[in-house]
């Protein structure tokens, strides 16, 4: 952050992803200080803002290999789960880990990938083009956690949003943040869906 830099102090902005706030509080930053030292600090990644979930209203039948259940938002993330058709094989391995496998044919993933567009109330849309897809919905342990995540078995696409920020020297400026209550409605492959907030 070259404005606030001065002589003897640089400013770095980065960004951590936490898959489940909610359950961890604390994380370690490693950080090199010079090519024979590194530090590291404590961070406190408690959640400080709000994050609702709500059921997808509409066609469910999204793709041919995943349906999509609900939504995880806040003002600086969106992640979309779902329920997955022949989309991956997961299995847990004898000595205790795990072994995944993609069963979509290499000629049809492209095809495959979603397809997303936030809605907001004013009219404006904003078209998706980043962010993870098609991963299952893990614990730590490696197993799916369908119980922790009103049955949905896969991660149909996560994005984390930020501040508006430049991407490495090209000046092309990305605008990464949102307000969560201003989503009217989403896109998800062509198919539109209404929000209705979890109560419980």
């Amino acid at each position: 952050m070259k404005e606030y830099r001065t002589d003897s102090t640089l400013c770095i902005q980065f960004m951590y992803d936490v898959n489940e706030p909610e359950k961890q509080q604390t994380a370690i930053l490693y950080y090199p200080m010079t090519h024979k030292k590194y530090s590291q600090a404590e961070l406190n990644v408690e959640p400080n803002m709000e994050i609702k979930e709500y059921r997808l209203v509409g066609d469910t039948n999204v793709n041919e290999y995943y349906d999509a259940l609900y939504v995880r938002l806040s003002d600086l993330s969106l992640v979309i789960y779902g329920m997955q058709k022949g989309l991956y094989e997961h299995r847990t391995t004898a000595a205790g880990g795990y072994h995944q496998r993609i069963l979509v044919p290499e000629k049809e993933r492209e095809e495959v990938f979603p397809k997303v567009t936030l809605h907001f109330i004013d009219g404006t849309e904003l078209s998706l083009m980043y962010g993870a897809a098609l991963s299952p919905v893990m614990d730590h342990s490696g197993h799916i956690d369908s119980e922790g995540h009103r049955g949905a078995d896969v991660n149909i696409y996560s994005v984390s949003f930020g501040e508006k920020f430049y991407m490495n020297d090209s000046m092309e400026e990305r605008r990464l943040s949102i307000k969560a209550e201003d989503i009217e409605n989403i896109t998800i492959n062509g198919h539109d869906f209404t929000l209705e907030e979890y109560t419980e």
